[in-house]
């Protein structure tokens, strides 16, 4: 299993920790392996190097080689798309969110984050979610519907870009807990990131995630947290977050 920050040797080749981010020369190969087939999903642009069919893409390898080198990780994880840059009228939501992609290597996360997945290049209106495997991003998930979210705004899209990895770096690198996954939205104003926790209830580990995630995507600026639950007040900063808790 890997973890965040620990360093790995594959033969002869060293693979750097640098800022939190595992760096795989082997990845040349996981690339190689895979077969050349332009795509396009939901019209943001060609995605070379993966297979896309069946509503889903598929990285393709020679299994038996991939998995004797290949690092996994802790859990499986999801991603999941929603382009809502073209509404169907009527539709209620979630109609247009699918699945993506599911993986438990760190090599097939790499592959996948270089080729496609970054929030800069995606339609506006368009949702990007990594959740764990087995957890749908939808408030009415059982596992979502207890908890909420805390969320970032930035108006930059480098800084959605680098705030994305290294969220999607934490979450692989179980570096959380009590985390259902994280969404990335794009918006035509100022766009979004936020980290889906599991329960409110536990009012410490909310605190904790939301210092932690600050630090881990060096954010200065307010993080908001919001309930899933209506019945519950839907939005707090993290300092009154503390406050209210405190109260209760």
């Amino acid at each position: 299993m890997v973890r965040m920050g620990q360093a790995i040797t594959l033969g002869c080749s060293s693979n750097v920790v640098s800022q939190g981010v595992l760096v795989f020369p082997q990845l040349v190969y996981l690339q190689v392996q895979m077969v050349e087939h332009l795509v396009d999903l939901h019209g943001f642009g060609p995605l070379p190097m993966l297979e896309f069919a069946h509503g889903e893409i598929t990285c393709k390898t020679d299994p038996k080689h991939f998995e004797s080198w290949a690092h996994k990780l802790e859990r499986k994880w999801t991603f999941w798309f929603d382009n809502q840059s073209e509404p169907n009228q009527g539709a209620a939501w979630g109609t247009s969110l699918r699945q993506v992609y599911t993986f438990d290597t760190v090599e097939e996360f790499w592959c996948l984050y270089d080729q496609i997945f970054k929030p800069s290049k995606l339609p506006a209106q368009a949702d990007f979610y990594l959740f764990r495997t087995g957890v749908e991003p939808k408030w009415e998930d059982p596992k979502c519907a207890n908890g909420g979210k805390w969320t970032v705004s930035s108006n930059k899209k480098s800084s959605l870009d680098t705030m994305w990895l290294e969220t999607l770096m934490a979450l692989i690198g179980e570096q959380f807990d009590e985390i259902c996954g994280v969404v990335a939205s794009v918006r035509p104003r100022q766009d979004k990131i936020s980290l889906w926790t599991k329960t409110v209830a536990n009012e410490a580990v909310q605190i904790s995630i939301g210092r932690k995630w600050k630090q881990i995507i060096d954010f200065s600026d307010r993080i908001t947290y919001s309930f899933h639950d209506d019945s519950r007040m839907h939005e707090l900063s993290l300092d009154d977050f503390v406050t209210w808790i405190s109260t209760c």
